[in-house]
């Protein structure tokens, strides 16, 4: 066998058409039994001859064959494209026998991605590994395709949509609780002997009592409000976190005019959170009495 660049002169027993394509083992290992790279060529020439002696198959390359019967004394001088190529080169056949000689071009296959570095086509063989190509979706694909996207669009706009109008509504009950629900007017009452004194019946009958009194230039205002144990609970008409935003009642308790927060009917009187801040007061002869001092004490909660 002889081996060029750009093909192979290779000996058969049997002739081929010239043009046809053929699969090559080429390099061929003979220690393995599988898996050897087969490379595209096709006939450029096919002659019956004893030695011949071959070129690169360009397309235009030349076998040059020694005829069956011609007996070489010496050292050929066979001319191939110009050039004296001398008996050294010559190709025998299979066993001396008259064999065809076949020349065999490689096939470039275009490749048909490009990295545009400038590099020359590889050839083809036919166990490389191939590039994976899209293959064209169906129109039935793309209608589906369409559907499942125009569905997630809607499912996302259903939620955006839902929780955006929750926010709306949460927003609008607030901004009605804390504008709509004004507070009772207040009893103004005076202080006597250094304290207010109102009477214990007056506040017996489970409702908000709201009553004011001026002290130092501030209105102070303060609760009565009988809890659901029976107990009368007196506090300020203020809370440490809101101020005197004041509070009015509920089916469910009182609640906060500035932060609407709802105030548990049982906790009023207790300390912590928004919670009515709890005044002082004590009971004597059935009323309830309030010094002018702890009232003092909680002006500062309505001057802020």
């Amino acid at each position: 066998m002889n081996v060029s660049r750009g093909g192979l002169l290779v000996p058969c027993q049997e002739a081929h058409a010239w043009g046809m394509s053929l699969w090559v083992t080429f390099p061929y290992d003979a220690t393995v039994a599988y898996g050897q790279p087969e490379v595209l060529a096709k006939v450029v020439r096919s002659v019956s001859a004893e030695r011949v002696v071959g070129v690169g198959a360009n397309g235009a390359g030349h076998v040059a064959a020694i005829p069956r019967g011609v007996a070489l004394t010496s050292a050929p001088e066979i001319m191939i494209g110009g050039k004296t190529l001398p008996e050294s080169a010559a190709l025998h056949t299979v066993n001396g026998n008259h064999a065809m000689m076949a020349a065999l071009r490689f096939e470039i296959a275009p490749r048909r991605h490009s990295n545009g570095n400038g590099h020359k086509r590889e050839i083809e063989r036919r166990m490389a590994t191939r590039q994976p190509v899209a293959v064209p979706e169906s129109a039935a694909e793309k209608r589906k395709a369409q559907w499942s996207a125009g569905r997630e669009r809607l499912w996302m706009v259903s939620v955006y949509a839902t929780s955006f109008l929750f926010i709306v509504l949460i927003t609008a009950e607030f901004i009605y609780a804390k504008g709509t629900s004004t507070l009772s007017a207040a009893t103004a009452v005076s202080l006597v002997d250094g304290a207010v004194s109102i009477p214990l019946a007056q506040v017996a009958d489970g409702d908000l009592h709201r009553y004011a009194v001026s002290e130092g230039g501030t209105q102070i205002r303060f609760l009565l409000f009988q809890k659901p144990d029976g107990k009368v609970a007196v506090v300020f008409d203020a809370c440490e976190i809101c101020g005197g935003a004041g509070f009015f009642k509920t089916a469910n308790g009182l609640v906060c005019k500035n932060c609407a927060s709802p105030i548990n009917s049982q906790s009023v009187g207790t300390v912590g959170g928004c919670n009515p801040v709890p005044l002082k007061s004590s009971i004597s002869g059935g009323d309830i009495v309030i010094q002018e001092a702890d009232l003092g004490a909680g002006a500062r909660l309505f001057k802020r």
